[in-house]
């Protein structure tokens, strides 16, 4: 039998969560729900964590929904060419 490659990682309760240990490989995040409320705005609904009492909520009028997807297209292209 061989001996692994990479080290295993401690079996303890004070873990490195963070961006800096490497055998973390996908960050926390909320779950999102995006809908269009009776208002016709467009929701982006965070779920709460277990610190929090309520959802966080996001409204976007729909004629500035155009503007957020441009820049959140953008955002997208510059961290993908970056990569």
């Amino acid at each position: 039998m061989t001996e692994p490659t990479t080290p295993l990682a401690p079996d303890t309760d004070d873990f490195d969560w963070s961006a800096r240990n490497p055998d973390v490989i996908a960050a926390w995040q909320p779950s999102l729900a995006v809908y269009v409320n009776q208002y016709r705005q467009i929701v982006i609904r965070a779920e709460r964590t277990a610190f929090e009492d309520e959802d966080a909520f996001i409204c976007i009028s729909t004629e500035n929904a155009p503007k957020l997807i441009a820049r959140l297209n953008k955002i997208l292209e510059e961290l993908t060419h970056a990569a």
